[in-house]
Parts: structure tokens; sequence; C-alpha cells
């Protein structure tokens, strides 16, 4: 058994989808996350990592969300926020003698320098916690998710470096698709108004049955 945690780390994102919470439930004020917070979070893992139900079930997974964590407009007083919740979450598991791992999603829509940076801490991760595999996921929509051509070109690009260093590193890719109804129906109908979408729905569906990642 694993017990799952969701960890909210950032709430801004540039990307404007349209299928994004905000936009569905109109919330307006959304929650700004402070380095405080983070850091209270982080510090109060203990507890929680003592807490009879993880004590008796020992193995804890953190999905670490957003927003997007690695736009550009992240702040190296935020990346210094992701590190202390990281280190100060790994050590607070060894006071507690429970093993955790780290799952953070990422939209994969930002210059390729920031990609790199996200592969360090990745490395960062493993190397703290050896023998348990931290991994970053990311996701792909036929709709809503790409306002121009230029930001579906770079999500591609963007995706084949990550294929290529998560295969390096040997982890598992995966990547999901939000089944709201227009993408449904733009898989059913395939319009030609859709077609560079399409073509890459369909790229992640044949690497899905070939075994190379996991597309859900």
């Amino acid at each position: 058994n694993i017990l799952e945690i969701s960890a909210d780390l950032r709430t801004e994102c540039g990307n404007n989808c349209k299928f994004c919470i905000d936009k569905v439930c109109d919330l307006k004020d959304t929650i700004y996350i402070t380095s405080q917070m983070i850091h209270e979070m982080a510090d109060n893992t203990l507890e929680y990592f003592m807490s009879d139900r993880a004590q008796e079930v020992g193995k804890i997974k953190f999905s670490v969300l957003g927003g997007e964590l690695f736009e550009s407009s992240v702040t190296e007083e935020r990346w210094n926020d992701y590190y202390y919740f990281f280190d100060t979450c790994i050590e607070n598991s060894k006071k507690a003698h429970v093993d955790i791992y780290f799952y953070i999603t990422t939209n994969l829509i930002y210059p390729a320098e920031n990609l790199k940076r996200v592969f360090e801490l990745l490395d960062y991760l493993n190397n703290k916690v050896p023998g348990i595999c931290n991994s970053i996921g990311t996701s792909f929509d036929v709709w809503g998710r790409f306002h121009t051509k230029e930001s579906l070109k770079l999500w591609r690009i963007n995706f084949e470096y990550f294929l290529k260093e998560m295969q390096k590193r040997n982890i598992e890719v995966c990547s999901e698709t939000v089944l709201t109804k227009p993408a449904i129906e733009i898989l059913k109908n395939r319009p030609k108004e859709y077609k560079e979408e399409l073509e890459i729905f369909d790229f992640l569906r044949k690497l899905t049955k070939e075994g190379i990642i996991k597309h859900n």
C-alpha cells in the first residue's frame, strides 16, 4: 500500500488552458502560495509521517502540482522554496522511518533551458533518495491547451527532449489527456483544423502500444 499526498507549490500558470479549474469554476481570486506557506507545509510533514496511518503503511507518494512549477516567471526565490520543500520532506521521512517519493507534473510549454533545470531537480532528488524513483509526468490535450501553433510546436520539441532524458535515466514516462467533451468530439470526428494535435495524440498512443510511455 502507498499513501498519496498532493502538494500544491504554486498556483500561477501563464498558459490559460480553457479547461483549467479557475475558468470552469469561475475562480477569480486564486490563492497565492507564499514562501512561508511552502516552508510550513514542509515542516509539518514530520507530524504526518509520525501518524499511525503513515507508520502503518510506511510508503508515501507526493504528487507535486501547480499551477505550472517551471515556467519562466518562476523566481529564484521560488526555486529555493522548492528545494527547501523537498529537502525537508526527505529529512523528516528519515526521522519518521518512512519511505517517500515525488511525482511532479509539468506542462512542458516553456523554453528548453527551463526543462534542463527540471532534470537537475529530478537528478538531485534521485541522488538524495537512492533506490526510490522520483519521476516527472506531463500532459497533452487536443483541445483547450494550445492557443498557438508555436506553443504546440514547443511542446513537441520539449517532449522529445523529455522522453530522451527520461529514457536515459530509465524512468517511465507518463502523459495524461483531459477528456473534456470538446476533446472527445475532436478525437471522434478528427476535424482537419486539429490535424497537428491529432498527429501528436496518435504518436503518444503509438508509443503507449509499444510500451515506451504510459498515456492515460
